[in-house]
This record gives structure tokens, sequence and C-alpha cells, in this order.
């Protein structure tokens, strides 16, 4: 994808040009009767390039080049009795090269490289009890190491452990009544140790009904690209900066939601929810955007804040091939040490798609879209005193996405795939509040050997 530039008055581009391809394989291997293994490996590259400028007159020429491998191996198990065990070993690997070349200057260059390694040791075992208790337990290790230039001392590393246990109990069947309590235990080596318990509660008066309520605290330790590292995303035009003072996000959450399926191609769900978070980890605009640079934003613990709302979702089935869905959700949020909503935080969102696949004739079209609200953005304010800041409230958008593909060949296992799309059909943004990527034609083939 080429660079896109949403204001020509400057040198600058919006959003950066994008290279990307990547290779995958995934196998299974049935050792036994009871016993398959399993194993993925992946490599992406990514090559993104773009140009920044700022008011003073400096041009720089911005690379970024990220390389990322994956890989994972383990058996699933089934025990006698019905019992399963499940463990994973996996390693991953991040490499990102980060270039900035001030034009007919060298004082402001960049050339930094971050090397960022996971492995993690995952197991599950599940057994049920008594016809009634389905018991899970447990345990994950993870060992993450960052080599960076932008890292005091070149280097940081980190354990990661979770130990987390849950019974699903199925107090009754006619009619279905379950109930499901747990609780998991992370231990970091910077951040300590959280417990965070929950409970979960679903009750189905009949086969057309379905209630569920729940309650749980929640841990979310940063990560140390939200601690430390630069990066951009360039679809969406932006850079985020990395906080090293960030602090663990907790939460208690509860919901409550009903489902409805009154006939067998109607379904209709409501979720009412509420999260009380410490600390929410937040990313916030650095100073004011102006169309000469990409915006930039960073991470900043919230001391408090609350999100709560509704959320409403239709899926709908008129006529054989054609699928309907629809979602609202109303979200209010604060923060409660100033007072005001959470930035870049829309009231309203709502999102469509339409799905047309006739059976047999290997051809599906979709139409996909989101109308988003007003949402509030805090900037400096010119005319008052250091530190002072005005609210500027971004207008509404609608966002339309077209996707069209034929299947050549009707054996499932093996066929060719053509497709063809447009994304952001209606161009929808702007550089400064709403960097999209403007509107987008792409096509391609697929194929499954």
């Amino acid at each position: 994808a080429d660079a896109y530039d949403l204001d020509p008055s400057t040198v600058a581009t919006t959003g950066s040009s994008l290279d990307q391809w990547s290779v995958a394989n995934r196998r299974e291997y049935k050792a036994s009767a009871n016993t398959v293994l399993k194993g993925r490996a992946e490599y992406l590259m990514m090559d993104q390039s773009g140009i920044d400028s700022n008011d003073s007159g400096a041009v720089y020429d911005r690379r970024n080049l990220t390389e990322t491998l994956l890989t994972s191996f383990g058996p699933e198990i089934r025990l006698n009795g019905g019992a399963q065990l499940n463990t994973k070993v996996s390693y991953s690997l991040y490499r990102d090269q980060y270039v900035l070349d001030q034009r007919n200057s060298t004082k402001r260059d960049q050339d930094q490289t971050t090397v960022e390694q996971f492995g993690q040791l995952e197991g599950q075992y599940t057994e049920l009890v008594y016809d009634e208790h389905l018991v899970s337990v447990g345990l994950q290790g993870r060992y993450e190491q960052l080599e960076s230039d932008r890292l005091e001392g070149g280097s940081a590393d980190r354990v990661q452990a979770a130990l987390f246990v849950q019974d699903e109990w199925t107090v009754s069947e006619t009619p279905t009544v379950v109930i499901a309590p747990g609780a998991r235990v992370d231990v970091d080596s910077r951040l300590g140790v959280h417990p965070t318990p929950k409970v979960a509660l679903r009750y189905d008066p009949d086969s057309d009904w379905v209630l569920r309520l729940s309650y749980g605290m929640g841990f979310r330790a940063p990560a140390f690209k939200e601690l430390l590292l630069r990066f951009e995303n360039p679809d969406r035009g932006y850079a985020v900066e990395g906080n090293p003072d960030l602090k663990p996000e907790t939460s208690h959450s509860g919901n409550a939601s009903a489902e409805f399926a009154p006939i067998k191609d109607l379904w209709c769900s409501v979720n009412v929810f509420r999260n009380d978070i410490d600390n929410l980890i937040f990313s916030e605009t650095i100073g004011e955007a102006t169309p000469n640079v990409p915006t930039r934003y960073t991470y900043v613990n919230v001391a408090s804040a609350l999100t709560q709302g509704v959320e409403a979702r239709v899926r709908l089935r008129p006529l054989s091939g054609l699928h309907l869905e629809g979602s609202y959700s109303l979200t209010d949020s604060e923060d409660r040490d100033s007072g005001r909503a959470l930035e870049g935080r829309a009231l309203h969102r709502g999102t469509f798609q339409v799905r047309y696949g006739p059976k047999g004739q290997g051809l599906h079209a979709s139409v996909r879209g989101s109308v988003v609200g007003k949402r509030p953005f805090y900037v400096p304010d010119p005319l008052g005193e250091d530190g002072d800041e005005m609210t500027v409230e971004a207008k509404p958008y609608t966002t339309l996405d077209l996707r069209l593909r034929q299947r050549i060949g009707h054996r499932k296992r093996h066929h060719l795939e053509l497709f063809a799309g447009v994304d952001n059909l209606l161009d929808s943004g702007d550089a400064e509040l709403l960097p999209l990527q403007p509107r987008t034609y792409y096509g391609g083939v697929t194929g499954r050997l």
C-alpha cells in the first residue's frame, strides 16, 4: 500500500506506505487414539515508510521494519474417564528497526533496533466430576526479554506466572442452571502478586431464552511495548510512544445479559455492563495534533475510571444464504479525577453487516460498516495558561467496506478462491482527529492444497 496524505499542502504524509508478507504452517499429528500433537509456525515481515515535518521546517524520512516469528507445539491428551490434558510450549521473537533521517542534517537522526523474546509454557487439566462439576485447573509460565537502544542499560526482562481454577457446576438440567466460580492468581516479577476471583451464572428458563450474570475482578500488567517502545499504525496514521511509569490496571466488572431466539433464524441479545477501573491504561494525545506530523499518543494511567452502558445485537436470516447482523452500544465513560469523559471514546456506536452466499455457488458477498458518534479530545488551550486544556469534539463518522469472493472448485479442502473489495468506500477521515486510510481497492487469490 502506498503512503497517503490527507493534507497535500504539507510535505508530510498522514499514513505510511506498507509492504507486508507472511508465511505460516499449522500441523496436527494423531500419535494415538487419545493423543494429538499440534504445532504451528508463522513469520511476518512489515516494512513501513513515511515523511514527518514540523513547524520549524525540518523534514524527516522515516522507516520502520518489523519481523515477527511465532512458534508453538504441544499435545492434547484424552485420559480415562473423559478427562483431558492440554499442554503447549511456545516461543516468539519480535525484531524492530526504526530509522529517522533528517533531510540536510544529521542532528536528530535516529537508528534504533529492538528485539523482544517470549517463552511460554501452558498446561490445563479438565475433568467431569460427579457428572455435575466440570473442573478446570491451569498453569501458565512466561519469560520475557527486551533489548533496545531506547532502554537504559540496553535490556530488561521479567517473569510472569499464573494459576487458575474453575468449577462449572450444572445445578439443574431442566431448566438449565449453571454456576461457574473461579479464581486466578497472577505473579509478576516486576509488579507482585494479584488474585482475581470471578463468578458467573447461566439460567435457561426455556429453549428460547438464556439469562446470564457475572462478576469478576481483573488485572492487566502493562506490556513492554506500552512501557518502553514507539510504534506506528500505518492504516490509521498515528504513532504511539511508550511510558515507563505505567502501573498495572485492576478492575471490578459486572455484566447482566439476556439472549432471545424465538424462531430458528432470529437471535437477539441485550447486555448491561459496568466496569470500575483503577489505573486504567489509556492512550492520550501528546500536545496538539497538526497536519504536519502524524498524530502522536502515549499511554497513561487514569487513577480511577468508570465505563458503563448497554449493548444490543441482532442476527437475522430472512432468506437462504442471506445473513443480516446489527449492533448498537451506548458507553458512558468518566475519568473520576477530572469528571470528564475518557478521551476519544464515543457515547454512541453502531455496526452492521450483510452477508450473502447462495448455497452451492461458491459466491460470497459482504457489506459491513460502522456509525460512530462524537468523540471528545482534550488539547492545549492557546488562549489559556500553561497546562490549560480545551475540549474539541470530533464529528460523527461512518465507514463502509465491501468484499466479494468466488470459489473455484467444490472440494472443501482443495480449492482456489478469487476476491476483491474496497475499504472505506465513503472516504471518511481527516488529518487530525480521524486519520483513516482513504478509499482503498484490493484484490487477490488464495488457494488451499
